[in-house]
């Protein structure tokens, strides 16, 4: 049973990382909120540190029966995106606002058809600090959709255990790689990481020994997210399992499947729309912060075909901004 103490302190870890602006975590703050000195935190709580300095997934310390609870830090994570939204909004009105002003301002003379533009560092200095101000609005408002999603993940899986033909949701843990990534830029290293995170939930696909079990592969090609796609599924009256797997040729899935040993289905269900304009468009809203190498290749994605060890393929119309 868990102490009051080690309670507290889950609580408080839960509530800073779903209702954060970003900031990073302190021992000192989380454990002078929960009543006990910082000295006491590493004496007797120090399992908990991995959390608190990200290293460890916070959903792993959400109530696994408290539907309540974990509904409460969704609408919480949700109303802070709206927050977040509506003032990056408020910031780029202001921002486009800001330079036209200026432009106007240092327009000083008309003279042989030419417009002479004056720019200063100040101008320079103000537009780069509002343009990182947006930056980093965008990059918490994607790291909140982020936890949200998995948040709705959890939950899936919680409240469908319990049901005849339950679902097992299966999403690569790629954050890590993404941030690698952003600061090396190296592709290569971030194939690696993401090959060893899809070997790592096909071992858990191949615990199920079940022969009645399904596998839903979701290949989304960065138009849909998991959580929608989850939401457009109707019930399943066997057990399934949902993989999301962020590949793009069909040599990539024929290599996937020929990696599946569990004797079980599987389907394979893919997002598309009517336009490639369409396309495009929803795949720049929901790639900011993927590597472009990746945005590419699911432009270019295989169209995907039934071949041996597919019972069937299914394309679907993904929904603007879903």
């Amino acid at each position: 049973m868990i102490n009051d103490t080690r309670q507290r302190l889950i609580n408080v870890i839960i509530h800073h990382h779903f209702s954060s602006t970003g900031k990073k975590l302190k021992v000192g703050k989380i454990a002078d909120e929960a009543g006990i000195t910082r000295q006491a935190f590493h004496r007797y709580y120090g399992d908990l540190l991995g959390y608190i300095k990200g290293e460890k997934p916070v959903g792993e310390l959400l109530p696994s029966s408290n539907q309540e609870s974990v509904s409460d830090l969704l609408i919480e994570s949700q109303s802070r995106v709206v927050a977040l939204e509506n003032e990056l909004s408020a910031i780029k009105d202001r921002h486009n606002t800001e330079l036209k002003k200026t432009l106007d301002k240092h327009i000083t003379s008309l003279m042989n058809n030419d417009i002479t533009l004056f720019e200063t560092d100040d101008i320079r200095i103000t537009l780069e600090k509002q343009t990182t101000l947006i930056q980093n609005y965008s990059e918490q408002i994607v790291s909140l959709k982020a936890q949200i999603t998995k948040s709705k993940i959890m939950s899936t899986n919680e409240s469908m255990s319990s049901t005849i033909g339950s679902r097992v949701v299966l999403d690569p843990k790629l954050e890590s790689a993404m941030a690698s990534y952003k600061q090396d830029r190296d592709y290569n290293a971030y194939l690696d990481s993401k090959d060893k995170e899809i070997a790592r939930l096909l071992t858990k696909v191949n615990s199920f020994t079940d022969n009645k079990n399904k596998l839903i592969i979701f290949i989304d090609k960065h138009l849909c997210d998991l959580s929608n796609f989850l939401e457009m599924l109707p019930p399943s009256k066997s057990s399934e399992i949902v993989l999301r797997a962020p590949i793009f040729t069909a040599i990539e899935l024929r290599n996937l499947i020929s990696k599946v040993t569990a004797p079980i289905r599987i389907s394979v269900f893919i997002p598309d729309f009517i336009s490639v304009a369409e396309a495009n468009a929803q795949r720049a809203f929901r790639s900011t912060n993927l590597p472009i190498e990746e945005i590419k290749l699911s432009e270019k994605a295989d169209h995907i075909y039934l071949t041996k060890g597919i019972d069937s393929v299914v394309y679907f119309c993904a929904k603007n901004g879903k």
